[in-house]
C-alpha cells in the first residue's frame, strides 16, 4: 500500500497533542454553533474548520510518527 494511504502510528506525546487539537477545535465548533445561527455561511465555516482540524492532525501525526 502506498504510504499516503496507510495509517500512522503516533508516539504517546503526539496523541496527547493530537488530542489537545481535536479539543480546541472541537470547542471551537460548540462555540460556532452558540454564536452564529444556523446559516449556508455558518455550514461552510464549520466545514472548512473540520477540514483544518484534519489537516492539523495530520500534520502532527507526520511530526510525531514511531518509525
Amino acid at each position: 500500500m502506498k504510504k499516503e494511504y496507510q495509517p500512522l502510528t503516533v508516539t504517546e506525546y503526539g496523541q496527547n497533542s493530537i488530542d489537545q487539537i481535536r479539543q480546541a477545535f472541537s470547542d471551537l465548533h460548540e462555540q460556532m454553533e452558540k454564536l452564529a445561527g444556523p446559516s449556508r455561511v455558518r455550514a461552510i465555516a464549520l466545514t472548512k474548520l473540520e477540514e483544518a482540524s484534519h489537516f492539523a492532525i495530520r500534520a502532527i501525526a507526520e511530526a510525531h510518527e514511531v518509525q
